[in-house]
């Protein structure tokens, strides 16, 4: 018998290219996911076992997800349309710490996205046994921030042109305490 919600879990590694443009990025996750559907009937537990022999100091296994809830009835993410959100907010992940582990995920990212009204929220939920409270909060801050540059109304980041390092996602708390070293250098 099995008890509860089932997922499809896909597992596959990605290196990013930071000269690339975030427009070219997802097309090329878009193939990826595209080509991994057809490794989708393997089980969890095979993809692990076989992804953990690859595993290194360098290139760790981690078991991190991305779940994504489109709100809408009709969602397209057409990279030569760009997505302007009116809203962007973080949902207390205070409220979603685990103490103990009921899936084989560490971390997931939850993103809940509504198109009709442009706003997206996320929240981390998280092992607070492998996972500071802090640490969430500023992976958090960091997640929104980057969020802002990619898609707020106000934002000048030009997502077809652009290459993804420029992006940046450095705390306001950072750049004031890197301000203050370069300062005090001179």
């Amino acid at each position: 018998h099995i008890i509860g919600p089932l997922e499809n879990i896909i597992i596959y590694r990605f290196e990013l290219d930071p000269h690339q443009s975030f427009n070219q990025l997802i097309k090329q996750i878009d193939k990826l996911c595209s080509n991994i559907k057809e490794n989708a009937f393997y089980p969890y537990q095979q993809l692990v076992a076989y992804a953990r022999k690859f595993s290194s100091l360098q290139y760790p296994f981690s078991q991190v997800s991305v779940r994504l809830n489109i709100e809408d009835d009709q969602w397209n993410l057409d990279p030569n349309n760009n997505l302007f959100l009116k809203q962007i907010y973080l949902t207390n992940h205070q409220l979603f710490p685990r103490d103990n582990k009921l899936t084989p995920i560490d971390l997931t990212l939850n993103i809940i996205a509504n198109l009709e009204k442009q706003t997206l929220s996320f929240y981390f939920d998280y092992s607070n046994k492998l996972f500071e409270q802090e640490t969430i909060q500023t992976l958090a801050l960091r997640y929104e921030k980057l969020l802002k540059h990619l898609f707020d109304v106000s934002s000048n980041f030009d997502l077809d042109d652009e290459p993804i390092y420029k992006l940046a996602i450095i705390l306001p708390h950072e750049e004031r305490l890197m301000h203050n070293i370069n300062i005090n250098n001179d």
